[in-house]
């Protein structure tokens, strides 16, 4: 199995709170975590009581539902629940219990235990009733002598609520709306250049590759295995998208086929994308090697099959540069810097393009803005360059903001 992670980021929106519309708010609903294997345990218990907790805690205005309130959503609780790409299949009946609660978000938690790496992986989901939309998808690991430690854990599990809570909150009657119909969120230009700007808005597009076999839905179009000289070359690797390349400063790229996100022909307004990337332990993706890392690829021309590309090694480089897959060594830095890396650890890559400005993020720090006006449109996608196994994960394109 992957690892599962917390993963909670939360853009400032200028919006009226919804408390403030209404006196018909809807409340949050946290459905009882589970080990990855769907094990319900003591940890599960203490660690769902917990976050529920620190939602009620911290979230004063919002009304963070009792678990087990009528027995009749506890028997609807046994009812399968399935993940697509970025909504939920929830069944009508959980559905409408959830309604009768007054419910209009749901959480849902999962804890894996990687004894390999000696963590604790979480992955949370916050899903919307009405519209079935992933609005939130927060993750983050602990090494496990810390997680087991109950005081260092609750700790670990208060950093982890989102900030701008209203936005994860929708109206009882609220419709699902169409993307091509939704209004534009706007974001603040100056918080894009502080840890403020990365949050949980909707996503237009979300993959985590979790029970991949086994989805209808799945989109084999753009995950489907490749073959190198009759070899397999990229596959998904217990739900993670692989790539191997064997020779230095040789490149491989996945843009994502993805609609109606390629539609987009605006590109003065910004459109986050974010990918979790693993740090291979041990190392074997470093400059030294010929390797510019894994990461994410954005505004790629498919009929010069060029574009911009962020990536990091197992060494720690991070890169933000200009390629062509077929003249890598024609590679063009625009930034450069070596930050500290665990090995073994997932990171995320994350990137908010405006016109020619290009806002560059690891787990949701800002790192750095660059200015370009090479390549003004184009897909988004997975790079990775040089020798070595290259994992990819959670795979967020998020809905279109304009920023003022």
């Amino acid at each position: 199995m992957k690892h599962l992670f917390f993963w909670i980021t939360v853009f400032y929106v200028q919006i009226v709170p919804v408390f403030a519309q209404t006196t018909e708010t809807s409340g949050i609903y946290v459905w009882d975590f589970k080990m990855s294997d769907g094990r319900e345990n003591q940890l599960t218990r203490d660690v769902t009581a917990y976050y529920q907790s620190c939602l009620t805690n911290e979230w004063t205005d919002v009304n963070v539902l009792e678990r087990r309130m009528e027995a009749e959503l506890t028997e609807q609780r046994k009812n399968e629940v399935t993940f697509l790409n970025k909504e939920v299949k929830i069944p009508a009946d959980i559905a409408a219990e959830f309604k009768k609660i007054g419910a209009s978000i749901v959480v849902f938690g999962e804890i894996y235990e990687d004894q390999a790496q000696g963590a604790f992986t979480l992955k949370i989901k916050f899903v919307n009733i009405y519209t079935t939309r992933i609005v939130a998808n927060p993750y983050k690991s602990l090494n496990e002598v810390d997680f087991k430690n109950k005081e260092k854990r609750e700790v670990f599990i208060q950093t982890l609520l989102p900030n701008n809570h209203s936005r994860f909150i929708k109206t009882i009657n609220e419709p699902a709306v169409a993307p091509e119909k939704k209004h534009l969120v706007t974001v603040d230009h100056s918080k894009l250049l502080n840890s403020e700007a990365w949050n949980s808005i909707q996503t237009d597009y979300f993959e985590d590759f979790t029970n991949w076999k086994n989805r209808k839905d799945f989109p084999f179009n753009i995950w489907g295995k490749t073959t190198l000289q009759g070899k397999e070359s990229s596959l998904i690797d217990e739900e993670r998208y692989k790539i191997i390349i064997q020779a230095p400063l040789y490149v491989k790229h996945k843009y994502l086929d993805v609609k109606p996100v390629n539609q987009r022909t605006d590109f003065s307004n910004a459109q986050p994308y974010s990918v979790t990337i693993r740090v291979e332990n041990p190392p074997n993706c470093n400059g030294d090697g010929g390797c510019l890392g894994r990461g994410i690829s954005i505004r790629f021309d498919k009929a010069t099959n060029a574009g911009y590309g962020f990536t990091l090694t197992d060494a720690g480089d991070l890169k933000f540069f200009k390629f062509n897959i077929h003249h890598p060594e024609d590679i063009v830095p625009l930034f450069s810097k070596t930050i500290k890396v665990v090995q073994g650890r997932d990171y995320q890559l994350g990137i908010i393009a405006m016109g020619n400005e290009f806002f560059l993020y690891v787990d949701s720090k800002f790192e750095k803005k660059v200015i370009d006006d090479t390549y003004k449109s184009g897909l988004m996608g997975v790079l990775a360059i040089g020798k070595g196994t290259h994992h990819f994960d959670n795979v967020a394109i998020y809905e279109e903001i304009s920023v003022k």
